[in-house]
């Protein structure tokens, strides 16, 4: 069976809060973003495989659209907000395997989703995938039967190591590429304005 791929999504006017830009071009870089990974998924695994946990009424309305389910988040913390979609998740799936993925990443694919597909369902435990710096968290592979605590942040793929989650070091670039920083907006030659 598929996993379910869970998406979190903060409210656009306050994601991105680590670039220093004016906010108006903060939220239309985490608009971009969010929809780019929304709409990879949706067009890797359909809709139904997708849950987008947000308080964002414009980013639920596009999930919406692709046939997601949307769970609205109640508490406005990255890892609390993953905790509430992940029962949402266990009540209506309880077998089911997750894949946890972050909503900013430009260069990602339908292979790279298809990639992490193929992972969950031949992975016997669960798994992670570090971003380019090897500190932070781009994807969790959950095992039906393994849930450790959400610790995306700084530092987080070392406490997933720590909590049973195996590392994935072949994942491809799409996968590790987030955006923090506007020097990674200059890397990954996205146009700040």
């Amino acid at each position: 069976m598929t996993p379910m791929i869970l998406v979190p999504v903060k409210r656009l006017d306050l994601a991105k809060s680590r670039i220093a830009l004016p906010p108006e071009h903060r939220r239309r870089v985490a608009r971009v973003l969010a929809l780019h990974t929304l709409r990879t998924a949706a067009a890797a695994v359909g809709g139904d495989s997708l849950t987008v946990v947000t308080p964002d009424s414009e980013v639920a309305d596009l999930a919406t659209v692709l046939g997601a389910h949307v769970v609205e988040e109640t508490i406005h913390a990255l890892n609390s907000a993953l905790e509430q979609g992940l029962d949402e998740v266990a009540l209506a799936w309880p077998a089911r395997r997750v894949v946890v993925l972050v909503s900013d990443l430009p260069h990602l694919t339908v292979r790279d989703i298809q990639w992490l597909v193929r992972q969950s369902c031949s992975q016997v435990g669960s798994g992670h995938v570090a971003d380019m710096s090897g500190t932070g968290t781009t994807a969790l592979l959950l095992a039906a039967d393994h849930r450790p605590l959400m610790m995306f942040g700084p530092g987080s793929a070392q406490r997933f190591r720590s909590a049973g989650c195996a590392p994935l070091a072949t994942a491809p670039a799409g996968l590790r590429s987030d955006l923090d920083t506007v020097d990674d907006l200059h890397r990954l030659g996205i146009p700040a304005a």
